[in-house]
């Protein structure tokens, strides 16, 4: 099965054009379908500071609307998710070392190329509360 990727950037035309390191606030505006800069404000709101990365794992188990998914210790890649995902309604957002991504209605949405080979750390399910 073939993955479907869409490679977005999506603090064009945000006021943090200046940020690096911010596959998190770029992963939680794709999957909350909320702008760069409201995720910017959440994630700030959180700790994250401006150019730095961030400690997603501990600010997302704590989220109600993100339920974690155990693995039960399975190595699977980003290639493997985004097959696994490719006919899934609903949204997801996979972890691996020092990255995030999103998946949405079965699209791979990041703000660069995936890394096909990474493997895949933590998913936590994106639900309505």
């Amino acid at each position: 099965m073939n993955i479907r990727i869409k490679v977005v950037d999506r603090k064009c035309g945000s006021g943090y054009s200046y940020e690096k390191n911010d596959c998190t606030v770029q992963t939680l505006a794709n999957a909350l379908h909320i702008s760069y800069d409201e995720a910017h404000i959440i994630l700030k709101d959180a700790g994250r500071k401006d150019k730095h990365g961030f400690n997603f794992v501990a600010w997302a188990d704590k989220q109600e609307n993100l339920i974690a998914m155990n693995l039960h210790g399975i190595r699977i890649t980003t290639g493997k998710i985004g097959s696994i995902f490719a006919c899934a309604f609903g949204t997801w957002i996979c972890k691996t070392r020092g990255h995030v991504f999103a998946i949405v209605n079965g699209i791979v949405v990041d703000n660069s190329t995936p890394r096909l080979k990474a493997p895949v750390l933590n998913i936590w399910q994106v639900v309505e509360v």
